[in-house]
């Protein structure tokens, strides 16, 4: 009898601390993330089949970047499907896995914008409240940001000559652009101003073991191609 509830109890205290499911928090941010439409984003995508693979189970919750934000950080069952990894953020986060890269870019519709030292004489420049590309352009100094809370805001200022630019990942913009039905040939892209890398992450109190099965699994989909063809979806 000694033997088998000293069994159980070893049982009971190595079950993992997590009892729990993963809550997926993520903004609107097509194609990383779509609130609605028949994909839900290869982001979320990615992120599911990992969880598939790992026996994990999820619900989607949308809300506003800086939201997504605050939830990761102050919970302990909040992934983030797509996040940029920057200077201001990186004790703030656990970063588990890396899985694709974009370019940074200034974009208009009329001269095209390819530096930093351009961007700075102009009147405003549309960015995402706390997106990566808000934290990057603060970090150089820019006091000409205009900042908002949806993508399509930025569109429909760039459009109205509200702002100058706007600044974001150039495939983000994009898809959003033709979203909104407006003809691509519109769209002027500078030069890439910097690579960004997309990250999953969650917050600081997410378990490790819990995370390290996530990193692994995913470095697995990006081997066999995985990856690879959930973002030609997209393209």
């Amino acid at each position: 009898m000694r033997i088998i509830l000293a069994f159980l109890l070893t049982t009971i205290l190595l079950k993992p601390a997590y009892a729990f499911d993963t809550i997926i928090y993520a903004a609107n941010f097509p194609p990383y993330q779509i609130e609605e439409g028949p994909q839900p984003g290869f982001a979320i995508e990615i992120l599911k089949e990992a969880e598939r693979r790992i026996g994990r189970t999820s619900h989607v919750t949308f809300g506003p970047w800086v939201r997504s934000l605050k939830m990761a950080t102050t919970r302990d069952n909040v992934i983030l499907p797509a996040i940029y990894r920057t200077l201001s953020r990186e004790n703030d986060f656990k970063w588990i896995v890396e899985y694709t890269t974009s370019k940074t870019v200034f974009l208009t519709i009329d001269d095209p914008i390819n530096s930093l030292d351009q961007a700075r004489h102009l009147d405003r420049i549309g960015v995402t409240h706390k997106s990566a590309m808000d934290d990057f352009l603060t970090a150089q100094g820019f006091n000409n940001l205009d900042r908002v809370d949806h993508t399509r805001t930025n569109i429909n200022k760039l459009m109205a000559g509200r702002i100058d630019a706007w600044c974001l990942s150039e495939n983000l913009a994009r898809w959003a652009w033709r979203k909104a039905g407006l003809s691509s040939e519109m769209l002027v892209t500078g030069k890439s101003i910097k690579t960004t890398h997309a990250w999953i992450a969650a917050g600081p109190m997410f378990p490790d073991d819990l995370a390290v099965r996530y990193r692994d699994v995913v470095k697995k989909m990006k081997a066999d191609g995985t990856i690879e063809k959930i973002l030609n979806g997209y393209r």
